[in-house]
């Protein structure tokens, strides 16, 4: 977004000029951190909204741009660097414009009198709720660069487990949509053709070849209507799972699919412990942990859960009990947490159960991705097999007619 600001310096110098930011807020604290005091602050009008979309979206920041400002950032605390000279520095390196806005924004906040974790909680579009919090513990404890080494650490993980399913699911996926595109151009276009000279010459043709080009002649006649209707139930079921119940009905379907359930359940649970594990070890009190937790979790019915459990730690019933209760926290989590609050190491028994339960998802990804890729290729050789087979045998019906 742009903003057309009026503003006059300490000497009273009067300035005029356009600043692109995320938000008004943002923008106001960008021109007031260089020491001017704004007369006016209005927001001009986008003559190409789509596209003003668009280039927003490519501009999207990225985790790994978070993950190496926090490494930088505990790099130049730890050697002594005033965190406003570090947070300037950092900000002169970054090539990305909406986040280098930020930073400069987050610098004026500090340098009238406000915390890092204030500053960055009034950008929760860029920094995760979970990674706010974790500062604010950081700041308090006297041990920020620690902290923000384990929230790099951390967000660098989840995003490679994150990569590392889209990875092992795209070609299946890719190779999928190749095989629906081709078999969809045979039966709707060379089909058509070979049905009609077989009608014009008067031939008996086999069953199976009668099926084949009855198939390519509902899909001449009705195949329009029929990708007519596809659209509009896949833009009914994207509309309804964006609603609360929607979403809450695909997050329990996936958590149930066949094979792939039982892996996103897994990354979903190691990902709770691990962020139960950072923040409990940080020194975050157990219930606004769960809290926190609860609200960064991608799955609903996951998030429910944590809430549930929430309550029940605030009515003193512990952690592992219950999460015993419930089915969506797997066995030896529960057990695993109970372990832990007995000897005062919850944050080493989870970290333990998140390597383990990342350990079978990976395994688990391989055998998936193993089965998936012959299976596509059986079926996608089957259904150009039938076809062939069907052509061939009408060409050796025509060839025997005409013999005769």
């Amino acid at each position: 977004m742009r903003f057309r600001y009026i503003a006059y310096t300490a000497d009273k110098t009067i300035l005029k000029g356009i600043e692109s930011a995320a938000d008004i807020g943002t923008a106001r604290n960008i021109i007031t951190s260089r020491g001017c005091k704004l007369l006016s602050l209005q927001t001009l009008p986008d003559f190409l909204p789509r596209m003003g979309k668009i280039s927003f979206s490519l501009a999207k920041i990225s985790p790994d741009t978070i993950i190496l400002f926090s490494r930088q950032l505990a790099l130049l605390i730890e050697s002594g660097t005033p965190l406003v000279n570090a947070i300037e520095l950092l900000r002169l390196q970054v090539t990305n414009r909406q986040f280098k806005a930020v930073l400069e924004a987050i610098t004026g906040d500090i340098r009238r009198g406000d915390s890092l974790y204030k500053a960055v909680s009034r950008h929760e579009q860029v920094f995760s709720r979970m990674y706010i919090q974790t500062l604010k513990v950081g700041e308090k404890s006297g041990r920020l660069e620690t902290i923000l080494r384990q929230l790099a650490d951390h967000i660098e993980r989840d995003e490679n487990n994150r990569r590392n399913l889209k990875q092992a699911l795209s070609y299946p996926a890719i190779v999928t949509v190749i095989a629906i595109v081709v078999i969809g151009v045979l039966v709707t276009f060379v089909l058509p053709s070979f049905a009609r000279t077989y009608n014009q010459l008067g031939v008996e043709l086999p069953a199976m070849t009668k099926f084949l080009f009855s198939v390519g002649d509902w899909f001449g006649q009705y195949g329009r209507y029929a990708a007519v209707y596809l659209v509009f139930v896949i833009a009914i079921i994207i509309i309804y799972i964006r609603t609360p119940h929607g979403r809450f009905s695909l997050d329990s379907l996936l958590l149930k699919l066949p094979l792939l359930g039982r892996v996103i359940h897994l990354n979903e649970l190691a990902r709770c412990c691990r962020n139960i594990a950072m923040l409990y070890s940080s020194g975050f009190p157990m219930a606004d942990t769960l809290e926190v937790v609860a609200g960064s979790s991608n799955n609903l019915v996951v998030e429910q859960e944590l809430m549930r459990v929430h309550r029940e730690v605030l009515n003193g019933k512990g952690l592992s009990v219950p999460m015993a209760e419930s089915s969506v926290f797997l066995p030896m989590m529960a057990q695993m947490v109970a372990v832990g609050e007995m000897t005062a190491g919850l944050d080493t028994t989870l970290s333990a159960t998140a390597v383990s339960f990342e350990t079978e998802s990976s395994a688990r990804m391989r055998t998936l991705t193993g089965m998936i890729q012959p299976a596509i290729t059986v079926i996608l050789g089957l259904g150009i097999g039938f076809i062939a087979v069907a052509l061939i045998s009408a060409i050796y019906t025509l060839y025997g007619s005409l013999g005769a």
